[in-house]
């Protein structure tokens, strides 16, 4: 991921679409946090579930935001 990463640093881009899925979608997410590239750009995944989430770490899932119709079925609190 390394390579990828550091493409996306160089790119200037503000924000990412991601559609790896499974656990190349958790390298991934881990190594963008680490790199600390969420300070400047947001992520949108359509493909990550709820395990790969949890995975991902907490620390690496600042300014990511998912899109999966598993969420819409949950039963959460309004906000």
């Amino acid at each position: 991921m390394d390579l990828i990463i550091a493409t996306i640093r160089e790119s200037g881009a503000e924000a990412v679409l991601i559609s790896l899925v499974g656990q190349d979608a958790v390298t991934f997410n881990r190594a963008f946090g680490h790199a600390g590239l969420h300070d400047g750009m947001v992520r949108l995944s359509c493909a990550i579930e709820e395990n790969g989430l949890l995975a991902c770490g907490a620390n690496n899932l600042k300014r990511l935001f998912a899109v999966f119709s598993y969420f819409g079925t949950l039963s959460t609190p309004a906000w």
